[in-house]
């Protein structure tokens, strides 16, 4: 349950920051090229991240949560706080570029 709430969380994050840093547009049914850019980054690295969890045991416990703990986005989660059945024990928001260059950094 902690990891579909610490996916959507993220999700929910990039939506906001994606829209947040896209320029409005004047016709609500149209959406801004900068949006669709920002969140199709956002999917494909969480699309990596993805695959390497499987690789997640060729690298040590304590890389692992050091890599986490260098990626948490804590000032955003004070801007964005999780909604209350998002919310859990291990769910934060993550820079998740960051973190799969962390993790490809240490499995090497």
């Amino acid at each position: 349950m902690e990891f579909f709430q610490f996916a959507y969380y993220n999700k929910a994050y990039a939506y906001y920051r994606c829209g947040k840093t896209a320029r409005p547009s004047a016709d609500a049914d149209i959406v801004e090229p900068e949006f669709v850019r920002c969140f199709e980054d956002y999917k494909a690295q969480f699309s990596k991240f993805m695959k390497l969890v499987d690789y997640v045991l060729a690298i040590d416990l304590h890389t692992q949560m050091q890599c986490e703990m260098r990626t948490r986005l804590f000032e955003a989660e004070l801007e964005f706080p999780a909604f209350d059945f998002l919310q859990g024990e291990g769910v934060g928001l993550v820079d998740f570029k960051k973190w799969n260059d962390c993790l490809l950094g240490a499995a090497r």
